[in-house]
């Protein structure tokens, strides 16, 4: 986003100064941020049980860091944000970039999590199961995307010391085997 608008405006040479300028804007709002519904408690939940996480995003990884500190108190064991040397959603670079940062040599094994049909053809592209979140797109979208199951908000995950499900109201018999084979 920097470059472009540094380009436009006809000062390249600007790009480092933008986006910092940029990164200082989004820090300054990180108490504004409103988590989706039950992430913070599902994000406690995989660090207490010691099971590694990430957060993919096209947005900048520090802007990240800082909105999970506020809100959370936590990190995941990494973020991955936008970089010039990686290609951004819905190419899968990203969240391959993560599996080898979580140290998942298999991406058939991780599950996403995702509410952006972007996002969720990103990890699908990736080979990662996804689970779609309607917070902003209807579950038709979501699964035409690539997602495998949706759940209208991360409070709807139930969490044990021994797996992490869910139930979707309406949701049809196929839907429910794939969700019981998610576990």
């Amino acid at each position: 986003m920097a470059q472009t608008l540094a380009v436009h405006c006809g000062q390249p040479h600007d790009q480092a100064r933008l986006a910092a300028y940029k990164l200082e804007l989004l820090l300054a709002q990180v108490s504004a941020v409103q988590l989706l519904p039950g992430a913070a408690a599902l994000l406690h939940h995989l660090s207490h049980q010691g099971i590694p996480w990430a957060v993919v995003s096209n947005g900048p990884a520090a802007f990240i860091a800082g909105v999970l500190a506020h809100h959370c108190g936590i990190q995941p064991r990494t973020i991955i944000g936008c970089r010039p040397d990686l290609a951004p959603k819905p190419a899968p670079d990203p969240y391959l970039l993560g599996a080898i940062r979580l140290g998942m040599a298999d991406p058939t094994l991780i599950t996403v999590y995702e509410d952006s049909p972007l996002g969720i053809q990103a990890a699908s592209r990736a080979g990662m199961r996804v689970i779609g979140i309607t917070t902003s797109h209807p579950a038709s979208r979501l699964e035409a995307a690539g997602a495998v199951a949706c759940v209208s908000s991360l409070a709807d995950i139930s969490c044990s010391e021994s797996s992490i499900s869910f139930a979707s109201p309406n949701e049809s018999p196929l839907r429910a085997a794939t969700r019981a084979s998610l576990r």
